[in-house]
């Protein structure tokens, strides 16, 4: 085996909802989010950002209390996928940064006055389980390319413009612009 550097490629891919979740229900973003204060939204989405982004997908377990039977089922339908769906040379990771960019979008698209304001959850066990789903949905919507009929016709446009943004895209630091969007948006709201 020829273990010269760039021999291998190796893929980093989200986990996403219907590899552990498969056909349940998606929950709803809005009622999911509104269920906390915008506060503790934009604390989870700075947390996310710093500790699971781009980590091992197990470790999403790890957003479940200990004591939360929730947990070792996660974890269960996460080895399943690796063992039995996931494919050779990717690994999957928690989230990446436009993850955490999206979560903060859908906070500040919320207007304030639906947040609870109580800050206490009624059942945090639920709530946390459906922030786990929320963040592999997430993952999956963005993870999602397709070209519509209607744009198929003009996919020599589609290239061109492709190739226009090449060197935009090729520098571009999702972690600059985290942290530049986070601070416009606690500035702005």
């Amino acid at each position: 085996m020829d273990n010269t550097p760039y021999s291998q490629v190796r893929i980093q891919a989200p986990i996403e909802f219907s590899y552990i979740f498969g056909d349940e229900d998606r929950v709803s973003i809005e009622s999911v989010l509104c269920q906390c204060s915008r506060e503790k939204l934009i604390n989870l989405v700075v947390f996310l950002s710093r500790t699971y982004c781009n980590q091992p997908a197990l470790k999403l377990c790890e957003m479940l209390s200990s004591n939360d039977p929730k947990r070792e089922d996660l974890r269960n339908r996460i080895e399943h996928f690796f063992q039995w769906d996931a494919k050779p040379n990717v690994e999957y990771v928690v989230c990446f940064e436009p993850t955490a960019l999206e979560l903060l979008r859908y906070t500040f698209s919320i207007p304030f006055d639906e947040f609870d304001k109580t800050d206490n959850p009624s059942n945090i066990d639920q709530l946390q389980f459906q922030i786990v789903k929320l963040i592999t949905q997430i993952n999956e919507e963005s993870m999602k390319y397709a070209i519509n009929q209607k744009d198929s016709g003009n996919l020599y446009s589609l290239l061109y413009v492709n190739a226009a943004s090449y060197y935009d895209i090729l520098y571009y630091n999702a972690q600059n612009e985290y942290l530049a969007q986070l601070a416009q948006s606690t500035t702005f709201f």
